[in-house]
């Protein structure tokens, strides 16, 4: 097993701020009960997932027809995807070699608010015991400062120092009806994941984006601006970039939290971000227990950052992670 690359790790918090073009997607006014020209909530639509074969006048749309199978589509698109139990056992493995064990580590964990990313979850408490739960639509972080402190507070001491392991991943289904299609038990037709992005790609694709803080959908209101933030100017990313992009901000908003609330004199911390991957096998769910949902899909995680800052300086463990 080869080693990580090490660098002296500083503590300036990094820059959330991000220079934007004139927003080229029309602003909707905030929506109201009488307004019937207000943009559907995410729980109303059918979010839009990208169906096999669907005709899209987007150039920046992947031709989905060259997807013949989900596991065909995950290997291209998303090579080195790591199922998930194997993958809390390498994470495991690799942490130990620098001190960090379920026994002395409180894991910290964001994933989507969707109730089919709970098999994932419960495998990495599994893993590491009961974890700090900081999940959000889409996996985003609204915890802030205050529930990063009470997380670290909550962390065990051995031989004088705390240790941490923030986990943080987007998701996204691939069934053999699309990308972004799953099925649900006791539904009777196809959903999405995640539903919140699909919703964002929807009002981008209306031409009508609202960007009001609604105090009635708070966090989806936090997931579109932070995603739009981000955006090509006067592009509509397909639903693999716009996931790729949401794991992008899932370590920004890490890492910036990180270097506002960690002390690294007296703590170490591990970060692991990414993608978390549904990939279905075509069957249908018969139960509503997480086991009805695992038996016909597959989780997958496919990391895009994976590091560790012990005493201070930060260790690369991404290579090591892929090499196994």
């Amino acid at each position: 097993m080869g080693t990580g690359a090490s660098t002296q790790h500083t503590a300036t918090r990094p820059s959330l701020t991000h220079e934007v073009a004139a927003n080229p997607y029309p602003v909707a006014a905030a929506p109201t009960a009488q307004s019937p020209q207000s943009p559907q909530s995410p729980g109303q639509s059918n979010d839009e997932p990208l169906h096999l074969g669907q005709n899209t006048r987007s150039a920046s749309v992947v031709a989905h027809q060259e997807f013949t199978d989900p596991v065909q589509w995950v290997a291209k698109k998303l090579p080195g995807c790591v199922e998930i139990k194997e993958f809390a056992n390498l994470t495991a493995k690799l942490l130990a070699v620098h001190g960090m064990f379920p026994r002395n580590t409180v894991a910290c964990i964001s994933l989507c608010r969707d109730e089919i990313c709970a098999p994932a979850m419960e495998v990495l408490q599994a893993k590491w015991g009961i974890s700090f739960n900081m999940s959000g639509l889409a996996g985003m972080l609204t915890l802030g400062k205050t529930g990063m402190g009470a997380a670290m507070h909550h962390a065990p001491v051995e031989g004088g120092r705390e240790r941490y392991f923030f986990m943080g991943f987007a998701h996204i289904a691939v069934d053999v009806s699309g990308i972004g299609d799953c099925l649900r038990a006791g539904r009777p037709s196809k959903s999405s994941a995640c539903g919140a992005l699909c919703a964002v790609r929807s009002e981008l694709k209306s031409g009508r984006v609202s960007y009001v803080l609604d105090p009635m959908d708070l966090e989806f209101s936090l997931v579109k601006q932070k995603v739009t933030e981000h955006l090509t100017y006067g592009k509509i990313p397909d639903l693999l970039e716009i996931t790729k992009t949401t794991a992008a901000i899932i370590l920004e908003q890490l890492e910036a939290l990180c270097a506002a609330t960690v002390h690294t004199e007296k703590a170490d911390y591990a970060v692991c971000v990414g993608v978390q991957v549904h990939q279905g096998a075509g069957g249908v769910p018969t139960g509503k227990e997480s086991s009805a949902y695992s038996s016909v899909y597959t989780d997958l995680m496919w990391p895009t950052s994976f590091y560790i800052v012990k005493e201070g300086r930060k260790i690369d463990l991404l290579p090591q992670l892929h090499d196994h």
